[in-house]
Order: structure tokens, then C-alpha cells, then sequence
């Protein structure tokens, strides 16, 4: 077989990426899938295609996004989808080559983590390891209490002042303060995709689908849009957490709407963080958290590279570091051994840094990749980890790694 080529795409491959998408998935030609799958190929800049004898016979869209990491720090990653190969050249390693190729240009664009969904046994072949998607998921069912039966109607209505300060998104007047909740809403979690500094003004006047709305209560305290697709939805917004009614009102509204189109299941992306979770209980919101691993299809991170990974974490480390303890009850070099990554930390009284290994480590940790990208990202504390990690650790720098590792605040979504 001749030398198949990766390089990144150019404006005139639009019509080939989209052929070849939609030949190695099987998509009908008009279908609803086909349009859209053509303007997701007008974005070219975020593919790359390979080439065979001067033809393009597979795509990758890797799209990169920054991502805040607490408040003192951003990540990178690279979101991929749509690994195609032509139907009829499939099974004949180029997909492989493919990835293979992706996750070059990740390491060499800077980025620090990947994220993707697909098959364990093809991904897990480059490094990427299952993950948990979370979300909150929102009963619909009528409620039982005792011998009574209360339907959803009754128990998600809104007193009449709640529902006065409830109206439809008006994108003209509301995207500003809109950007604003949202920054101050995911300020110090892990995750959410840091906006951009000057958002794109929008314009139009009252949303008129049902599925967007604001509180507005001195001025706009949240917002909550909903997605549909069949008979199940998706919501997600931004909440001024000050005011006691903001999430929950919205919540219960757009819960509502969705009940009376015969909507039977609805996800949350939301925020796992205490806070939320108090608001909602405390409005009134019934809510089942849920962290889904599943197989043999996954959602799946890798971590690209942990030099680079540590370099932009240190400062939020070194944050949480004074904050929760002040003076460190150890000093040190650690190496972190991942996979087949090495990095170096230095711990002082001055903070958590990353330093080059030009001296002996004082101890040296290995961590299972999926173990530390769970610690590292919020999902889970050092204490919970502890026990599979290969290495002695000093009981003093334990307890410095337990009070900077715990469960943290985290956005759903970008993740998974």
C-alpha cells in the first residue's frame, strides 16, 4: 500500500471531509445528520485529513479548547470526534495511523490533555483511559408520598412572584450579563471552557421556543437554555448562587416546559459542587447525581503530556496550597511517574512548582494514568487513590497531598 500523508486541512477539502465522514459512519445523503455533518466540515481549520496517492481517504476534527482549572490556573485540551477512514479502506490500519498522527499534533500544539468518545479497545491503544461523564439527572415521574400521588405539575409549579421574575432570553438585551453570570457561576471550578475575553454580541428580541429564560430579580440573577432531541433534553445555564431562588425557580420552569412537550428524561449540566446542590434542595428540585462509566464504548481522557500538565497547574497548587494549610508540613522534590511520562515538582514554603530533573528526586510516585487524571481534575481526593499508588510516602507529605487532592467543584460538560 502506498505511504498514506497527515497534514491539516485547507479550505478546498470541505466537500472531502464531509464525503468521508459521512462514507465511514454510513450516513443517509439528505438525512438531517448529512446537513449538519457538511457545516461541521465548513469549519476546516479544526481537521486534519490524510491523504492516499493524493486522495483524501480519512478526517479528524480536533478542536481545542481552554479550559479553566480553579481559579488560578488554565488547561488545554483537545476535544476529538469524528475519526473517519472511507468505508471501503477500512480495516487496513489507517485509522491507527491516524490517531496516532492526532495525538502528535495535540503534543506538538502545546496541549495538555485529550478527550474523546469511542471504542476502549481501539483508544486505549494510544493512551486514553475510560472516564466518568457526569451530569444531574431530573425526575419527571409523578411523586409518591405515603398513599398520595403528586404529578409533576403540582410539585415543580412555581408561587406566582417566582414565576413573575421568569421570562423568555432576549439575546439583544441579556448576552452580556449572560457572559457575565457565566464567568462568576464557574469561577474556581475545574473544567468549564474559559470564555473569551470579548464575547460576540448577539442579537434579537424574546425567545419565543420555551426553552430559554431568565430570572431577573434587580437586575439578571441566572439563565437556563434546554436542548431536545426525541423524547429526552438537555439543560444548561448560569446562576447568581447569592440569591436563594435564581437556580431552582429556573430549574423548576424549564422542567415545566419540558414536561408539557412529553419530555420523559432530562440531564443537567451542571456543576458538581455542594452549593448547587444545596440551592436545589433547598427550592424544591428532586435530582439523582449520576457519574456513568460505561463499556465496551466510553468517554476517554488522555493525558498528552505531564510536564506540560503540571507546568499549568502549579499556580492553582500552589493556591490551594496557602489557603488550606500555610506553611507546607513538607519540602521536597517529588517525581510524578505516569504511564510512561515523568515529571518533577518542588515543594517550599513558597509554593508547588515544576522543576527539570537535574537531581535526585526525594521520592518518586507512579501513578495509574486514569488514577492520577482522576485526582488531578477534581474527581476524586488523594485519600481515595492512595492505596494504588506504587512508592513510599512520607506520612508528612501524605497529609500535604491529601489537603491539596480533595474532591473539587467541578463543571460537567467539558470533561464528559
Amino acid at each position: 500500500m502506498m505511504e498514506a500523508r497527515v497534514r491539516r486541512a485547507r479550505a478546498e477539502d470541505v466537500e472531502e471531509i464531509h464525503s468521508v465522514m459521512t462514507s465511514a459512519f454510513g450516513v443517509e445523503p439528505g438525512s438531517e445528520r448529512w446537513e449538519s455533518w457538511r457545516r461541521l466540515a465548513e469549519g476546516w481549520r479544526d481537521f486534519l485529513v490524510m491523504e492516499l496517492g493524493g486522495r483524501i481517504v480519512g478526517a479528524v476534527r480536533i478542536k481545542g479548547e481552554r479550559l479553566r482549572y480553579g481559579e488560578n490556573a488554565t488547561i488545554i485540551k483537545g476535544d476529538v470526534g469524528y475519526v473517519s477512514v472511507r468505508r471501503e479502506l477500512q480495516g487496513r490500519g489507517l485509522g491507527t495511523r491516524l490517531m496516532g498522527e492526532a495525538v502528535r499534533f495535540m503534543r506538538e500544539e502545546g496541549m495538555h490533555i485529550s478527550r474523546l468518545g469511542g471504542l476502549i479497545k481501539f483508544y486505549s491503544r494510544f493512551g486514553y483511559v475510560p472516564f466518568p461523564r457526569r451530569f444531574y439527572e431530573f425526575p419527571l415521574d409523578p411523586a409518591r408520598a405515603g398513599a398520595a400521588t403528586i404529578p409533576p405539575e403540582e410539585y415543580l409549579a412555581l408561587p406566582s412572584d417566582e414565576e413573575a421574575r421568569i421570562r423568555p432570553y432576549e439575546p439583544g438585551r441579556d448576552w452580556r450579563k449572560r457572559w457575565e453570570l457565566y464567568k462568576c457561576f464557574n469561577r474556581g471550578l475545574i473544567g468549564p471552557i474559559a470564555e473569551p475575553s470579548s464575547p460576540r454580541p448577539e442579537s434579537g428580541g424574546p425567545d419565543e421556543s420555551g426553552l430559554r429564560w431568565v430570572y431577573e430579580e434587580d437586575g439578571l440573577r441566572g439563565y437556563v437554555f434546554a436542548h431536545r432531541s426525541g423524547d429526552e433534553a438537555e439543560i444548561h445555564g448560569a446562576f447568581d448562587l447569592s440569591h436563594p431562588s435564581a437556580l431552582p425557580s429556573l430549574v423548576r420552569k424549564i422542567l415545566i416546559e419540558l414536561r408539557r412537550r412529553d419530555t420523559r428524561r432530562v440531564l443537567g449540566r451542571l456543576p458538581f459542587d455542594h452549593e448547587v446542590e444545596r440551592r436545589l434542595v433547598e427550592g424544591g428540585v428532586g435530582f439523582l447525581l449520576r457519574e456513568v462509566c460505561s463499556y465496551p464504548a466510553s468517554n476517554m481522557l488522555l493525558l498528552i503530556d505531564l510536564k506540560r500538565f503540571v507546568e499549568a497547574a502549579a499556580p492553582e497548587w500552589s493556591e490551594r496550597m496557602r489557603r488550606r494549610i500555610g506553611s507546607p508540613p513538607w519540602t521536597g522534590k517529588v517525581e510524578l511517574r505516569v504511564g510512561g511520562q515523568a515529571a518533577e515538582v518542588e515543594i517550599s514554603s513558597e509554593g508547588v512548582g515544576a522543576v527539570e530533573g537535574r537531581s535526585e528526586p526525594d521520592v518518586s510516585l507512579a501513578f495509574d494514568p486514569r488514577d492520577f487524571l482522576l485526582m488531578a481534575l477534581g474527581y476524586r481526593g488523594f485519600d481515595e487513590i492512595a492505596g494504588s499508588i506504587r512508592g513510599h510516602i512520607p506520612s508528612r507529605l501524605a497529609s500535604l497531598l491529601s489537603a491539596l487532592f480533595r474532591r473539587e467543584p467541578t463543571a460537567a460538560g467539558p470533561l464528559g
